[in-house]
């Protein structure tokens, strides 16, 4: 995907698609289960394909609640074509579990492994990740406000390393230079380079999608459930990698975040 930096931003893009995908697919099953399996395979199959390991997580995240969300469907449709339905269910779960074995799914899988304790994997990812983002958090300690600028991280790396001397341990690969133009974590990167007043100026613009987001999750609307937690986990992956830094990435999960909550702004009116 020569459009993308990385196979983590394809990934996060058709974590996107993926989530509009099974929502539509979740709530066709009575007017056309064919379409929806078909669709359904196709948006989990081809996340997993890209071979990243958020896009692995998130697409195992997709399928549960895709899963929960079409169970009523699901169980009309077998009662109605039982032979052909279970057919059906299990060539979807070995089309599934080709495309997760040929495209190296289990290597992928295996990198999930880590010596990092739970709660650091989850907030920086392997330990590469994390020793950039203790650099990245030391700059910050030194400009908290308004952060060193565009391009701060860049300019400011060299100066900092030497105050995280794991790094330069584990960077055996990398010593020939002491240059890195990312944290690979956005909001980190943000930290540095506009401080906390910036990131806050950018993290205020999803404020009140996830509070009006909170009545959908309650109320257990299917057709935005979906879009929903792709959203949430978008906003997570910007702690772990380059999210909001790719123009097309960042223009559809600001359109995804706007559509999620104007469509359940429009159901409460037709409710009143």
């Amino acid at each position: 995907s020569p459009f993308f930096f990385n196979k983590n931003q394809n990934a996060a893009y058709q974590t996107l698609l993926s989530a509009w995908m099974l929502s539509w697919s979740a709530t066709c099953w009575r007017s056309r289960p064919w379409s929806s399996l078909v669709l359904g395979t196709a948006a989990i199959g081809g996340l997993i394909a890209i071979r990243s390991r958020a896009g692995m997580v998130f697409a195992s995240a997709l399928l549960i609640v895709w899963l929960w969300q079409s169970r009523h469907g699901l169980i009309a449709f077998l009662r109605k074509h039982t032979a052909a339905g279970i057919a059906c269910l299990l060539a979807a779960a070995i089309a599934i579990g080709a495309v997760f074995t040929y495209s190296g799914g289990a290597t992928t899988v295996e990198r999930l492994a880590t010596k990092e304790n739970p709660i650091s994997y989850v907030l920086h990812g392997d330990t590469f990740r994390r020793l950039l983002h203790e650099v990245a958090l030391e700059m910050a300690a030194d400009k908290p406000w308004f952060g060193w600028g565009a391009a701060g991280y860049f300019y400011a790396y060299a100066s900092y390393e030497a105050k995280v001397p794991e790094m330069v341990q584990n960077r055996v690969n990398f010593r020939y230079f002491r240059l890195l133009p990312y944290a690979d974590g956005d909001w980190y990167q943000f930290l540095v380079e506009f401080g906390i007043v910036g990131t806050a100026l950018f993290a205020a613009i999803f404020l009140p999608h996830l509070f009006r987001w909170i009545t959908v999750v309650a109320a257990r609307r299917t057709t935005e459930i979906l879009p929903l937690l792709a959203c949430m986990l978008l906003l997570y992956h910007g702690l772990i990698d380059q999210t909001f830094r790719n123009s097309g990435l960042l223009f559809l999960f600001l359109a995804t975040t706007f559509l999620v909550t104007k469509s359940s702004l429009l159901k409460a009116s037709s409710a009143r």
